[in-house]
């Protein structure tokens, strides 16, 4: 097993969780909560290792995601467990606790990371709206485009539309055609209305049917 920490302290995590279910069900005939904490605490494991093959950042940063709320939602469980089975020096799985710490300390580090880069991404893009350089967007778009299943390329454009409309300097995103410019590969067309300090401007973005889908530029519309 390669020298990974988050993957590390997850597996041993998971052994811990599988010997603490066995220990709740034999000597506490327990079979509820420590069927929750079975499912979540090793579910953490499961998603860090998915994180790891990840075929992207976002794809990485999803899976951890679902990791450290897998870890929360054992955080819940535990505490639960041992306000109601253990007495304070009768706990025998106290090293899980320490373990479970580091593990919950490193997911919540790489979550806020997570919510910082997004959130700068967001801030960037309305930036440049806002100083009218529009043209600089298309990075920030075809990372987005980056991130999306290349298998559905009319879905991929719905979902661009909408994470188009989710930020605040944009007034509406309306996809005008799909794939109706005959090039190779084809191209689309999107209306977007910007709001720049105050103030909407239209403009049409090309969007290059490939895979993944790219940005290609924007025009002034009819």
């Amino acid at each position: 097993m390669a020298d990974n920490i988050l993957r590390t302290k997850s597996f041993y995590f998971a052994v811990k969780i599988v010997e603490l279910y066995k220990y709740l069900t034999i000597n506490k005939k327990e079979f509820v909560l420590s069927k929750q904490l079975l499912r979540s605490g090793t579910s953490i494991g499961a998603n860090v290792e998915e994180a790891i093959g990840g075929q992207s950042e976002a794809d990485f940063m999803s899976k951890l995601s679902i990791a450290y709320k897998e870890a929360r939602e054992s955080s819940y469980w535990i505490k639960l467990l041992v306000s109601n089975y253990f007495k304070k020096n009768e706990m025998k799985h106290k090293s899980i606790l320490v373990t479970f710490s580091i593990l919950l300390t490193c997911l919540s580090l790489l979550s806020c990371k997570k919510d910082k880069d997004e959130t700068s991404d967001d801030d960037k893009f309305c930036e440049f709206v806002n100083s009218q350089n529009y043209e600089a967007t298309g990075p920030l778009i075809d990372n987005f485009l980056a991130t999306l299943d290349n298998n559905n390329q009319d879905e991929n454009l719905g979902k661009l539309k909408d994470w188009m409309e989710a930020k605040s300097c944009i007034d509406s995103t309306m996809i005008l055609c799909n794939s109706c410019i005959e090039t190779n590969p084809a191209q689309s067309e999107l209306r977007v209305i910007f709001i720049s300090n105050g103030q909407k401007t239209s403009k049409i973005m090309d969007i290059i049917m490939s895979d993944p889908l790219k940005f290609r530029t924007y025009h002034e519309g009819k």
